[in-house]
């Protein structure tokens, strides 16, 4: 199931991976297609980074993360 690996994806994240959704994206491209797992996994790595203390970069995030916005827009 999608969700279930979408969770494993958080998971790893949560136990020191670094947090890249694109990337996570690319290895699991089915979950591209599931627009709610796509939003959350651009959300937690977000998150992730922010708590482990790297700035926000509003510009940056955005150029980033538009491919992820591609694709659920």
């Amino acid at each position: 199931e999608l969700a279930a690996l979408a969770d494993a994806v958080l998971d790893r994240w949560a136990a020191g991976d670094p947090p890249d959704a694109l990337a996570a994206l690319a290895e699991h491209p089915a979950l591209a297609g599931r627009q709610e797992l796509v939003v959350q996994l651009a959300y937690e790595e977000f998150c992730l980074r922010t708590e482990a203390g790297e700035p926000p970069d509003a510009a940056g995030e955005r150029e980033q993360l538009a491919p992820l916005y591609r694709q659920v827009c």
